[in-house]
Formats: C-alpha cells, structure tokens, sequence
C-alpha cells in the first residue's frame, strides 16, 4: 500500500483533512512501528536479505542495504531450512546455524567499514529499509507494507486525541496499536525457529 492510504484511513475516523499535523501524525505512527526494544528484534515484514551485498576495499556502501537503518551482517546465509513453522512468516520458516560468524563492521555515517582484512565478497546481510516518512505537500506515494496498516493508523489517531485532550480516546486507540505491537513481537521472539539476523546488529 502507498503512504497516500494511511492518511486516508486517518482521514476517515478523525474528520480532518490532509495537513501537516496529519503527515506529522502519521510520519510519527510510522516511525513506533519502525521502532525496536532491543537490538536484538526486527519485523520479520521489514527485512529483506541477499546473498550479494559488495565489499570494496573493505568498504559496505549503505545504498547497497536499502539505506537502512538496521543491518545485520554474515559471512554466508545464517538460516538453515527447517520446513515451514510459520507459513505467514517467511522469515520464520528457518532454523539458525550458529556456527555461521557475523562480520564485524563500524559505521561511520555514511558507510560500513569492515573490521576483518578476512572477509571476502560477497557477504551475506539482513536489512530493513529505513522508515518510510513524508513531507506535507509532497508526494504519499511511498510504499509502506500493509502489515502494519491497522497499528499506524492507530497510533496516529491516538496522537491526533492526544493533540485536542480527548485522553479516554486517545488511550483506547494507543493501546490497541501497542497490543497489536507486542503480540507480534512476542510470537516471533518466542518462536522455535530462532531469529538468525540478531548478531552484530547495527543501527544508522
């Protein structure tokens, strides 16, 4: 789905109109359901992996992980097939080789250095592309994937509430985005099938 949609269905339960408080809103709901409580955890939804990210010369540019602002990298594909534990979950329907080293990197702003001389081309990384946001006025066309659809526009019109102290409101909105939150969070953490992007995770 587009940018253009959340606005939409924020739209349709507070009454307002496309502003800048609403892109505000939204940009701000997007940004919590980027979020993460611990280095650790990622959206499985958000991440996206390859098995050709380049070194040159030591150097991992940051275009070529999405311009994230999660990454995790490896020396070769972590995951092991272990059949399909959670059919809605593609990243779940794997078992973790923990044999498999993580390759250290720094980041320095603009790229990620590679901290081993031993490391060869190509490395394999999960990433997350970084937060999708707009600017009012500009364009709503970027993607967002509608996993999150229900919980953003939640949060947002949570904040919207909270904007004009209606706080029974704003609470009940808030915490059915954040039960929403939790409960996915707890069912992949709690899996059996492990998450293999969790070592050496780095945050732009």
């Amino acid at each position: 789905m587009t940018y253009q949609t959340l606005l939409d269905d924020y739209n349709a339960i507070t009454g307002a109109s496309t502003s800048s408080q609403s892109v505000y809103f939204v940009n701000l709901a997007l940004r919590w359901a980027w979020g993460m409580d611990d280095s650790t955890f990622a959206w499985p939804q958000t991440l996206t992996s390859s098995a050709s990210i380049t070194v040159t010369n030591g150097v991992i540019a940051w275009s070529d992980v999405g311009s994230s602002d999660w990454v995790s990298f490896w020396r070769t594909d972590p995951r092991l097939p272990a059949g399909n534990i959670f059919p809605s979950i593609p990243y779940l329907n794997w078992g973790y080789n923990r044999t498999v080293p993580p390759v250290p990197v720094t980041w320095d702003g603009t790229q990620f250095n590679v901290q081993d001389s031993s490391i060869s081309t190509p490395v394999f990384a999960f990433y997350r592309s970084a937060v999708p946001q707009a600017t009012f006025g500009g364009s709503y066309s970027a993607t967002v994937l509608s996993f999150f659809r229900d919980p953003v526009v939640r949060y947002a019109v949570a904040e919207y509430f909270a904007s004009i102290a209606s706080l029974e409101r704003e609470g009940t909105f808030r915490q059915k985005a954040i039960d929403w939150y939790d409960s996915n969070k707890a069912s992949i953490l709690n899996s059996d099938a492990g998450c293999p992007w969790t070592g050496n995770v780095i945050l732009t």
